[in-house]
């Protein structure tokens, strides 16, 4: 039986009328025209329910949210990676108005230098502070790096971790 969607001359009423309507019965070709009729019915209201569906799916509305929101993503997603570097002006004085006298020089450990204006938040980095477009930096780094290992062992058929090796008793 042919699909509901197609006219040609395959489908089963279709082949009833063009039977009918060549022997000249009168009742039995009204009766074929009335379930002709009911079947083009039902098959235009079926062609304007998938148009429907088919101008949710593909309407404007839809397709800007989604450009916009990638447009936003992609935005933060520079600002986090490249904002301390492009964004920031030179001098930390213009964006950090935060006394460091109040803050201790001298520490035990050489290595550790403590900067009040890495955790001050800025309208340059998004209201985010330094430590946090660090943090997630390294988080994005990892996300990107840990795919391309994932992809890499699917492609060549291979478990993703390390398998546990039990020891013969």
């Amino acid at each position: 039986m042919s699909s509901l969607g197609s006219n040609d001359s395959r489908s089963y009423i279709w082949k009833a009328f063009i039977s009918t309507s060549k022997k000249g019965d009168d009742a039995t070709s009204s009766k074929l025209d009335r379930r002709l009729r009911r079947h083009q019915k039902r098959l235009s209201l079926l062609k304007r329910r998938q148009r429907r569906r088919r101008g949710r799916l593909f309407s404007r509305g839809p397709s800007i949210i989604i450009a916009f929101s990638l447009a936003l993503f992609l935005f933060v997603t520079f600002t986090i990676v490249l904002g301390e570097y492009w964004l920031l002006p030179w001098e930390q004085n213009e964006w950090c108005n935060i006394d460091k006298s109040l803050y201790p020089t001298n520490y035990g450990n050489p290595n550790y230098d403590y900067d009040p204006c890495r955790y001050h938040r800025t309208p340059y980095l998004l209201f985010m502070t330094q430590w946090e477009c660090e943090f997630l930096r390294r988080l994005l780094s990892s996300v990107v790096f840990g795919g391309i290992i994932g992809y890499e062992r699917r492609s060549a058929d291979r478990p993703a971790g390390i398998r546990t090796v039990r020891c013969c008793k």
